[in-house]
């Protein structure tokens, strides 16, 4: 994969994240504990967002672990979303 298109997708991560939350400012290392608006009400929401984005299904034991970006990241790329 090529670092475009690495950064292609972490971009789009970070555009679902930044909507799904209503905030204007996210970086590579935004996770549940640094984001105020990110609660459970912001995650179920950001769940169905990353679902609709990238074509996805979130199972709810995959949503309970995907609490940061790296974390949305690596779940994406498990399947082959990004």
């Amino acid at each position: 994969m090529s670092t475009s298109t690495i950064a292609n997708g972490e971009n789009r991560v970070l555009a679902v994240i930044r909507e799904a939350l209503e905030i204007n400012e996210i970086g590579t290392d935004a996770s549940v504990d640094g984001i105020d608006g990110w609660d459970s009400v912001g995650h179920l929401i950001l769940v169905a967002a990353l679902e609709e984005a990238f074509d996805v299904s979130i199972s709810f034991s995959e949503a309970v672990e995907i609490t940061s970006f790296e974390k949305i990241m690596n779940s994406l790329r498990a399947k082959d979303a990004i």
